[in-house]
């Protein structure tokens, strides 16, 4: 799995995207503040050459929903955590701090998404939702999608306990030993997202994870570290058509 992504001001860009497939595809720091508040989401957007009003996200319940959207909103769309569109100049967005933004495009069919991927969306499916999204709505072939992951807590940080290791323990190399080799263990998110992409026909080849680890790397915003409620955004926005 190949790395894309690139710092770049306050941003880590999906730079392999960028000049690609004609997309805006970032991760915000916590140097450019807590995009939850408004007035910091609205100038960080202006300032990366944005629309500071078109832009559409989801409630991010740690549900499995995942709409297709053609037009901005004013508020997150309800019960939602993954966005897909065709539309050019509206850029999708999520919010994280340790949960995986997961973005996905069809370059061919010029659709894109956005996902919000803590443990309890990946144990529902909503990464296969969101390619199943792209083939039903926009006519999409698994084999054109790309998917990359974006910065998250890494398996080195995630430690859980035997319940929630052992909703994922058929997955090979999912859960690692812990630290003080009892119950539970050390939960590779990404792992489990590549499983199931694979099940749904999007090859190995085709994704791209960014580097470092949300808890490890003070870079960014961390619920499990920090027990914060301040969040960066995944954002992602297809250009007009060159």
């Amino acid at each position: 799995m190949k790395s894309g992504w690139r710092r770049e001001g306050g941003w880590v860009r999906l730079a392999d995207w960028e000049r690609r497939f004609g997309v805006v595809a970032v991760v915000s720091s916590r140097q450019l503040g807590n995009m939850k508040d408004g007035s910091v989401f609205r100038r960080q957007c202006r300032e990366g050459g944005l629309d500071p009003d078109q832009w559409v996200g989801g409630q991010q319940v740690h549900g499995a929903r995942v709409a297709r959207v053609a037009r901005p909103r004013e508020k997150e769309k309800p019960r939602t955590d993954g966005v897909v569109t065709r539309t050019p100049g509206l850029t999708l967005r999520i919010l994280t701090a340790d949960c995986v933004p997961v973005f996905l495009i069809d370059p061919v069919r010029r659709a894109m998404g956005l996902v919000h991927a803590g443990w309890r969306g990946v144990h529902k499916g909503i990464v296969k939702k969101a390619v199943r999204r792209f083939s039903m709505d926009f006519q999409c072939r698994t084999e054109n999608i790309c998917v990359a992951f974006g910065p998250h807590i890494q398996n080195c940080c995630y430690d859980v306990g035997p319940d929630l290791a052992a909703l994922f323990q058929g997955i090979p190399g999912a859960i690692s030993m812990g630290k003080t080799g009892g119950e539970g263990g050390k939960l590779s998110l990404s792992l489990v997202l590549r499983a199931q992409l694979r099940e749904v026909g999007v090859s190995g080849t085709r994704l791209t994870l960014a580097p470092g680890c949300t808890f490890c790397d003070r870079t960014y915003f961390s619920y499990r570290r920090d027990q914060t409620h301040e969040r960066q955004a995944a954002l992602l926005c297809l250009k007009s058509k060159r």
